[in-house]
């Protein structure tokens, strides 16, 4: 079973010393699996079993992923009539803080600040150069 989920790039998430997910008057066990595809997942989820009466011999758990949502809305410029040089001649104002705020970056924090910068930077020559 090991070799099953390591094969498959699946993480378990059941924790050690929980408390068991099977249970009757007299025997207990940890039989339910918890899997997640992906350590990047599986380092921001968490996993309970929950305390809660129900009509079965098995206990609910709760897994929880540490992810958020994001919904992204974009503003759309109109560039078919023009507007290139404009955008052209506000951008090139920009360049020299992208340069050397991206030859400065050591850290992967630092490149995604300098990507911000590169996309607000556009966004803005783009409101000044564009009709919406």
């Amino acid at each position: 079973m090991e070799d099953l989920i390591s094969g498959l790039n699946l993480h378990l998430l059941n924790e050690k010393n929980s408390e068991p997910t099977f249970q009757r008057r007299n025997a207990k066990g940890w039989p339910d699996l918890t899997l997640v595809k992906g350590v990047q997942l599986a380092r921001t989820a968490s996993w309970k079993v929950r305390d809660e009466l129900n009509s079965s011999d098995h206990k609910y758990i709760h897994p929880q992923l540490g992810i958020s949502v994001q919904n992204h809305t974009y503003t759309r410029f109109n560039t078919a009539y023009g507007g290139h040089r404009k955008f052209s001649m506000h951008f090139r104002k920009e360049i020299p803080q992208i340069k050397q705020q991206l030859h400065d970056c050591n850290t992967r924090e630092q490149l995604d600040e300098t990507t911000n910068l590169l996309q607000r930077a556009i966004f803005r020559c783009c409101q000044k150069a564009y009709k919406l």
